[in-house]
């Protein structure tokens, strides 16, 4: 009979234990009360607000914000080489130089853009055909091309000269 009542005295004594912390987490979660509050609230009124941290803080991360956007612009640019000189100003002036008229340099475009160099390569410039006659000659012979032989023959000519 000990034993029943030593585990009663047991389950008891739990019992209490479970109800006391259950009140002391009630109390522990009731809030505080109406008069806290208002004390808080008229404390909190009375004090003066400086803009200045605030004014600092914001500044500081905004610039940091800016700061990573920069750099995450700067690791998505592809850099790439600039162009040294520029394909239609060098036809320009290597025109000036020379006596050919603007539509012996059409013929001439015509024949480039048909044209393959010695190793494969196309010609991608009519100041190519001009700087290497054999090229221009044999290009000129050509029987698949589009460009105007008499006119061609005429500019071989005047580059000869």
């Amino acid at each position: 009979m000990m034993e029943n009542g030593g585990s009663t005295m047991r389950l008891l004594k739990m019992k209490n234990l479970t109800i006391m912390a259950v009140l002391a987490a009630m109390c522990a979660a009731a809030g505080p009360t109406q008069d806290d509050v208002f004390k808080s609230i008229s404390q909190n009124v009375g004090k003066s607000s400086d803009s200045r941290v605030l004014l600092i803080f914001l500044a500081v991360a905004a610039g940091f914000i800016i700061l990573l956007v920069l750099f995450s612009q700067r690791t998505k640019r592809v850099i790439s080489p600039k162009a040294l000189h520029h394909h239609g100003k060098l036809v320009k002036e290597v025109m000036r130089g020379l006596p050919i008229r603007p539509g012996e340099l059409k013929q001439l475009r015509i024949l480039a853009e048909e044209t393959r160099g010695a190793g494969g390569e196309p010609v991608t410039s009519p100041v190519s055909l001009l700087l290497v006659p054999s090229v221009l000659a044999a290009a000129a012979k050509s029987r698949t091309t589009k460009a105007n032989r008499k006119m061609l023959e005429i500019v071989r000519k005047k580059i000869v000269r």
